[in-house]
């Protein structure tokens, strides 16, 4: 939720009702409701500042596994060039199955398992598929 223009109209709400209270000085009957709503104001302002930091700035989204074997389907037909998304998608199954316990593969692990010769890569793949069907 965007609350700039909100806040900036608040906070010209603000200054005026603290002009206002200001200006009435003794006067009671002025002063104080002036007063109640700069204060008021100051309140909502507040409130306002923290809206954005109730709700998560993105939404968490976990793709089904009929999507994660479609990228593992695509990735195979397009040879060594779909590796990437192989393992992208194994490093998804992995965190949606163990969550933040596994680290993510390194650059250079990545890097070592694309250049593997197709048979081994497959094998690799059997393995991680394995590992995450035992720990599911």
């Amino acid at each position: 939720m965007n609350v700039a223009g909100p806040a900036v109209l608040l906070g010209a709400g603000i200054a005026a009702a603290t002009g206002v209270a200001v200006w009435a000085g003794p006067n009671a009957a002025v002063a104080v409701p002036a007063a109640g709503l700069a204060v008021a104001g100051v309140a909502l302002l507040a409130a306002l500042s923290f809206v954005g930091r109730l709700r998560p700035s993105r939404t968490l989204f976990r793709p089904p596994e009929r999507a994660t074997l479609v990228l593992l389907r695509e990735g195979f037909r397009s040879g060594p060039l779909g590796r990437q998304s192989i393992i992208t998608a194994l490093g998804g199954l992995d965190a949606s199955i163990r969550g933040p316990r596994r680290a993510p593969v390194s650059m250079d692990e990545e890097s070592r398992i694309r250049e593997m010769p197709s048979a081994d890569f497959r094998r690799w793949v059997e393995t991680r598929l394995a590992e995450l069907e035992r720990e599911s």
